[in-house]
């Protein structure tokens, strides 16, 4: 199989959780996978339409070597998933300077710097889908915890909103809470109401759905979140 000629998703966040779920989703309906991640440790992938790129947000030079590294594969994406994202304050009210720092640095600061230089990959009626959460809807606040992981979200949020003024028209952009999911970000991957792979089902089934552009949606409870 020509991995060149299949259609084809950017995933960051890919060796676990709900990136390494969404990349077997997508590959399990024809898609080919280029994957993102700090660790390659973990990457686990045989498939033959699957890559996988050591990608660093918080370090410049290495978000530069990843987009280099895809302008050689000369792709072009059917989607762009940001999904790279740490919550070292999860579940805490405190607001340290080291916990808010290293959150904004990879959730968002590093997302956008990535998304600048990759969004020229996106096909002309392709799709940026920022996996953000519920927790940075301004309008859904009901608790102090978690305050440096909620502003990198929220900030993530407006982004996309920009964004939506600036890509073609054909181009469509989407922010997705994808639930309360089981995974390792906040140190308990047992907690949750979402397994990775039932969230990466309902994140899969929306996103390549006719949905508006633009949109901020909660997959869990099927529904569109308030900014």
């Amino acid at each position: 199989m020509d991995f060149n000629m299949n259609k084809t998703v950017l995933i960051t966040g890919v060796s676990r959780g709900i990136g390494k779920s969404l990349a077997e989703k997508f590959i399990s309906h024809g898609y080919s996978v280029v994957g993102g991640s700090r660790s390659t440790t973990a990457i686990s992938f045989s498939e033959q339409n699957f890559k996988h790129f050591q990608l660093d947000l918080t370090d410049d030079q290495s978000i530069q070597t990843f987009v280099e590294a895809i302008d050689k594969q000369n792709l072009q994406f059917d989607f762009i998933i940001n999904n790279a994202a740490i919550g070292p304050d999860l579940g805490q009210t405190e607001l340290k300077r080291e916990w808010l720092e290293s959150t904004l640095q990879v959730n968002l600061i590093g997302t956008i710097l990535l998304t600048e230089k990759i969004l020229g990959y996106l096909k002309k009626d392709g799709t940026l889908v920022n996996i953000t959460s519920k927790l940075g809807s301004i309008n859904a606040l009901a608790s102090s915890r978690s305050p440096a992981y909620r502003i990198s979200k929220t900030g993530l949020n407006m982004y996309a909103k920009v964004l939506s003024d600036r890509i073609s028209q054909k181009q469509k952009i989407v922010s997705i809470h994808p639930g309360w999911v089981k995974t390792s970000i906040d140190g308990d991957s047992t907690s949750g109401n979402l397994s990775t792979e039932e969230s990466a089902r309902r994140i899969y089934e929306y996103i390549t759905s006719d949905f508006p552009n633009g949109i901020f949606w909660d997959v869990e409870g099927y529904s569109e979140l308030g900014w």
